[in-house]
């Protein structure tokens, strides 16, 4: 096959590149060409931006690509004009969406008050908010990612691409990646005080029991690349995800990965210290199911969970995140905490 990626030479797309490379395929990657990240070898490159898809509408042409997939989408204005470059160009679309589409995140959020039935499935209610993110936080995720826009919703993406009879759509809804390279440093917090040597490390009971959707950045490059390469995934949606696990026991996975034999404690919320509370419903879960790409198309991770953390850990000490500020880490207040705890192992764990 011939496949174009729109933005995959970034933290999950370059694995993309690799699998499907790897895989035998002929691949081509539309992007600015200022990723520090260098292509995978074999890899074709088309310069541009998303402002020029329609100029370039040539160069994709000659490429005759049988799939086109967009990781960078983040409005449902930039998810029309891509419809309209590719049309006839291309037989079919694969878009990356997000699991923040789904309710039961708007409900997290605090927007929208129904508690939604866990585990979601791609069948799930669609949040009826949108747009519920401020200025404040959209100026931050641009400063982290530069594909996001003003009008960032993946909701509107979705509407965008799915229904059209000349250029159908696979949708994947992706979730918290985690790996090397990630801008977010997701693990961080965690792996900071593991290395601090921390006796305990302090979760509110709320968010201690909630299931967040992850997946090791490898495995997610792995489920794109197979939706890619599967003519079923055709106007198909899909949830990409790990199986679950509540944040408690999330955090002693990462605990046993890094070798770390402290506890991890759950607290009320008027026992939590200040700068760990959560501004979020966690009477709403957020576990997510990924069990229609497993048996629809048969994906299985390819990396482990245990590696795939320890992959992460080694990164993260390695290139540890210089903006945080200091208060996220208040070790003062966090050890009065643990004092008026005391805990014995397995006490109070929701």
């Amino acid at each position: 096959m011939k496949i174009l990626l729109i933005g995959g030479s970034g933290f999950i797309g370059h694995f993309v590149v690799r699998d499907l490379i790897a895989a035998g395929h002929d691949v081509a990657v539309y992007h600015r060409g200022r990723s520090t990240i260098p292509l995978p070898k074999g890899a074709h490159e088309i310069i541009g931006d998303r402002a020029q898809l329609g100029w370039k509408r040539m160069d994709f042409i000659r490429v005759r690509p049988d799939v086109v997939i967009d990781c960078i989408l983040s409005s449902g204005i930039q998810a029309k004009g891509v419809m309209d470059v590719f049309r006839g160009v291309t037989p079919r679309l694969v878009v990356l969406s997000s699991q923040d589409v789904y309710r039961a995140y708007g409900v997290l959020l605090g927007l929208e008050t129904e508690l939604q039935p866990t585990p979601i499935t791609e069948d799930s209610d669609l949040r009826g908010n949108l747009r519920p993110f401020g200025r404040d936080h959209l100026k931050r995720m641009q400063g982290i990612f530069n594909w996001v826009d003003d009008e960032y919703e993946k909701i509107e993406v979705e509407r965008a691409v799915t229904g059209d009879p000349e250029l159908p759509a696979t949708v994947l809804r992706l979730p918290m990646v985690y790996g090397p390279g990630d801008p977010l440093h997701r693990l961080y917090p965690v792996v900071k005080r593991i290395d601090d040597k921390r006796p305990a490390i302090l979760l509110e009971e709320g968010l201690a029991r909630c299931g967040l959707p992850r997946g090791y950045v490898e495995n997610v490059a792995a489920a794109i690349a197979l939706a890619a390469m599967s003519d079923r995934a055709k106007d198909r949606i899909y949830n990409i995800t790990q199986p679950p696990h509540s944040e408690l026991e999330w955090t002693r996975l990462i605990g046993e990965a890094a070798g770390w034999n402290g506890d991890v404690i759950a607290l009320s919320t008027d026992e939590t210290p200040a700068h760990l509370r959560q501004p979020f419903n966690t009477a709403q879960d957020w576990t997510v199911s990924s069990d229609r790409i497993r048996t629809e198309l048969g994906f299985t991770e390819p990396v482990a969970i245990p590696e795939a953390l320890s992959r992460t850990i080694e990164w993260e000490r390695r290139n540890p995140p210089s903006d945080l500020p200091p208060a996220t880490f208040d070790y003062a207040a966090e050890d009065a905490a643990i004092q008026r705890f005391k805990p014995t192992r397995g006490e109070r764990h929701p």
